[in-house]
């Protein structure tokens, strides 16, 4: 199951309480929070996400040095771990959070964790401080169909070959080949989601599917997937998928 964390829109604008100047981030008698209780937890970080040219909420790097600290904490080679981070470098930039994600690259690891880090834009994360990091750190790249990919991002940045960009360029729009590259070796390869139409709908949302899901859950007056996923595969997807 998914456990889905919002982090509130008041904790990006922080909120002076009596008692420390972070205080009122954690003043719950217990943490709650169970790594234990389910395989997959999201949070929502969203609200941490601002523009270059502003300053980052005073509370973003408390909160994810929380998260950070929590989840290695849970990660003790008895069960396979994954840490993906979407759009890192707009809220991973940061030189506290730069140094937890760098001793994790080199320790988590030998605990069965892997690290997996998304941008939709190579040049934004390149120029960041973790960028810098997750590239000398991270041996295995997966790269998608980019026309406008450019030799200073991918060859100097990336450190893709020539060669490698090359077959990047040619990719064909919507084929999903993609350019797997690990150390000094690289292939092409196809990632067929066909008959992944359900999955799709839930891992990669739209603001239509969102509406549609909103309103089944408040009809239903569950949020338990149980509750509420059947009417929205049928909604979004079809009923065909559900005989699958």
């Amino acid at each position: 199951m998914i456990t889905d964390f919002k982090i509130p829109q008041f904790a990006a604008a922080g909120c002076p309480v009596p008692g420390g100047e972070h205080a009122w981030l954690f003043d719950n008698e217990s943490d709650v929070l169970d790594f234990e209780t389910r395989d997959i937890f999201g949070f929502d970080l969203t609200d941490f996400i601002v523009a270059e040219d502003q300053p980052a909420p005073i509370t973003r790097t408390p909160l994810l040095m929380y998260l950070l600290f929590r989840v290695r904490e849970s990660i003790n080679g008895k069960r396979r771990c994954m840490q993906v981070f979407d759009e890192f470098a707009q809220y991973l930039d940061d030189p506290i959070i730069d140094l937890q994600i760098k001793r994790g690259l080199k320790t988590d690891r030998k605990k069965d964790c892997i690290y997996l880090f998304a941008t939709q834009e190579p040049n934004d994360a390149i120029e960041s401080r973790i960028g810098k990091t997750v590239i000398q750190q991270c041996v295995t790249q997966i790269l998608l169909e980019n026309r406008k990919a450019t030799a200073e991002d991918y060859i100097d940045g990336l450190k893709l070959t020539p060669t490698e960009l090359a077959e990047l360029w040619k990719i064909p729009m919507g084929s999903r080949q993609f350019l797997y590259k690990q150390g000094n070796q690289s292939t092409m390869a196809v990632m067929d989601l066909t008959g992944l139409d359900r999955e799709i709908s839930i891992l990669s949302g739209t603001p239509d599917n969102a509406e549609i899901l909103q309103e089944i859950i408040d009809a239903s007056g569950s949020i338990d997937p149980v509750a509420w996923m059947p009417k929205y595969f049928d909604a979004v997807v079809g009923p065909s998928a559900m005989a699958r």
